[in-house]
């Protein structure tokens, strides 16, 4: 229809075209250098390096992929009747030991919370904040709640079990090629920045990664 109607001829139109093209050139350019540099840096990462990378570097492998059993506090909680009584139950909890003892005199049900963490969420999520900020095990102390006043006892730290090496070992030198290539590309785009004397407009960047601004709008200010 719109070459029928000779629409394409119009100046407007071929403006937009020639500007859509350019940033389909610019973009195709982004592409072929980071591939290149992807090539730069690819080469066999050796098992043990990666296994190392891999214990020592916990924190970047908290997914579900790499964690099979989530660390946090061993725990329980007691629901108290009131503040009075949340302060009697830790007293005796001390000087015994055992929540399950203290709670026992009140004829209260202790629950078990296992091991607790921030993903956790019973028996309440201010329960659990206070879980998890607990330290010099065993520790008992009250917790405030929506619902009540609770008294938790927590007796231990528990380590996350991750999975073994060998079953994620790819995964593992997946990522940290891309962390090299991370690091490769922001050197290389700084020593272009300094060979061409290239400066890089940090506000429109920034619209582009979050996807404020369309192809058409991306070519019109670049």
């Amino acid at each position: 229809f719109v070459q029928e109607k000779g629409l394409d001829k119009t100046d407007e139109y071929q403006k937009n075209r020639r500007l859509l093209m350019d940033q389909i050139d610019k973009q195709l350019a982004s592409h072929t250098f980071q591939n290149y540099l992807y090539e730069e840096i690819q080469g066999d990462i050796p098992d043990k390096e990666a296994k190392s990378y891999y214990e020592n570097n916990r924190s970047k492998f908290q997914s579900d992929a790499f964690v099979k059993t989530p660390g946090g506090v061993k725990a329980s909680a007691v629901k108290a009747d009131n503040q009075e009584q949340a302060k009697k139950i830790v007293e005796q909890a001390k000087q015994a030991e055992s929540l399950r003892q203290a709670a026992r005199e009140y004829e209260k049900q202790v629950q078990d919370l296992g091991t607790v963490n921030n993903q956790s969420t019973q028996p309440n999520r201010s329960v659990v904040s206070k879980i998890t900020n607990m330290s010099n095990f065993p520790a008992v102390e009250t917790v405030a709640a929506d619902d009540g006043v609770y008294v938790v006892y927590a007796t231990e730290n528990v380590a996350p079990e991750y999975a073994d090496f060998e079953s994620v070992k790819d995964d593992v030198k997946s990522m940290m090629l891309n962390e090299r290539f991370q690091e490769h590309y922001s050197k290389r785009i700084e020593e272009l920045q300094k060979q061409y004397g290239v400066s890089v407009n940090e506000k429109l960047l920034d619209q582009v990664v979050q996807g404020e601004l369309s192809v058409m709008d991306q070519a019109q200010q670049g």
